[in-house]
């Protein structure tokens, strides 16, 4: 009786709360998927010389939105505009199957290109 009292009603328990999920879970996400395609590797620099070859993501959630950021070196010769889409497709696939999340926007930065028999070099 909300009119008689002047209150609303409380609303009922459901049973549900709420799911927050960090950047950092986007991020890892998004740099596995950019790697799973092959012709791809991480953008180069210290981490590669150390072993830690990975493309690198950086992501920002807004509630169920997200803007991913991935840097990243192809594999020389394959096609870097081809390559680039087909990581951006994934990315977005993967972050939304795994996360329920939609990534509105991935930048993709090329740093470098790969030979295909070219190994990372480790700091002894």
């Amino acid at each position: 009786m909300a009119a008689a009292t002047g209150r609303a009603e409380p609303e009922t328990y459901d049973g549900r709360g709420t799911t927050t999920i960090a950047d950092r879970v986007v991020e890892r996400i998004a740099a596995r998927a950019a790697r799973e395609g092959g012709q791809v590797t991480g953008p180069g620099g210290v981490r590669s010389l150390a072993g830690g070859d990975e493309p690198r993501a950086s992501a920002s959630v807004d509630g169920s939105v997200a803007v991913v950021r991935i840097s990243l070196g192809v594999v020389y010769p394959a096609p870097v505009g081809a390559t680039t889409r087909a990581v951006r497709a994934r990315v977005r696939d993967r972050v939304r199957e795994m996360t329920g999340i939609d990534v509105r926007q991935v930048d993709i930065d090329v740093t470098r290109l790969t030979g295909a028999d070219e190994q990372p070099r480790r700091v002894r």
